[in-house]
C-alpha cells in the first residue's frame, strides 16, 4: 500500500471520528487541496513520483507519452441514526412509537489519479472520483 493511500485512509478516517463542526476551517480534506498537492508533482521527474507513491497501478503507453494511473478504493460504512421514541399514556395503558432514523449502509469511495510523463518529466496530471481529497498541506 501506498504513502497516499495510508494518508488517504488516515485522514478520512480521522474526519470521520472528529467531523467537520469540530474541525477549524481549512482542517478537513477538500478536492482542492488534493489538487494543490498533486499539481506540485508538475515538472518532476518520474521516477521521484515513482519514490514517493509506490509502483502505479497501471501504465499506459502511447507514441512518446506515458500515463501512470494510481487508483484508491475503499468501501466506508455509515452508521444509521437510531429513532426518536414517543411514549403516550392512555388509561392504564403505555403505547410506545418511534419515529425517524434509518438504516446503515456502505459507501464506495475512489480515486483514481493519473500523471501523464514526457521525457521523464511529469507533464500533467489529471483525476477523478469521490475521493480525491486532501488535508490543506501546511505552509
Amino acid at each position: 500500500m501506498g504513502r497516499l493511500k495510508v494518508f488517504a485512509g488516515i485522514t478520512c478516517l480521522s474526519f470521520m471520528l472528529v467531523g467537520c463542526d469540530d474541525l477549524p476551517a481549512g482542517a478537513y480534506p477538500t478536492e482542492k487541496n488534493y489538487a494543490n498537492i498533486v499539481k506540485t508533482w508538475l515538472g518532476s521527474d518520474e521516477d521521484d513520483l515513482i519514490s514517493k507513491w509506490g509502483v502505479p497501478e497501471n501504465v499506459y503507453k502511447s507514441g512518446r507519452k506515458k500515463y501512470l494511473t494510481y487508483v484508491n478504493k475503499r468501501t466506508v460504512y455509515i452508521q444509521g441514526r437510531s429513532p426518536r421514541y414517543q411514549t403516550s399514556v392512555f388509561g392504564n395503558t403505555a403505547y410506545t412509537n418511534s419515529y425517524g432514523g434509518s438504516k446503515g449502509y456502505n459507501l464506495d469511495k475512489s480515486c483514481q489519479t493519473t500523471f501523464t510523463v514526457s521525457k521523464g518529466i511529469i507533464t500533467n496530471v489529471a483525476y477523478k472520483g469521490n475521493d480525491c481529497v486532501a488535508l490543506d498541506r501546511p505552509s
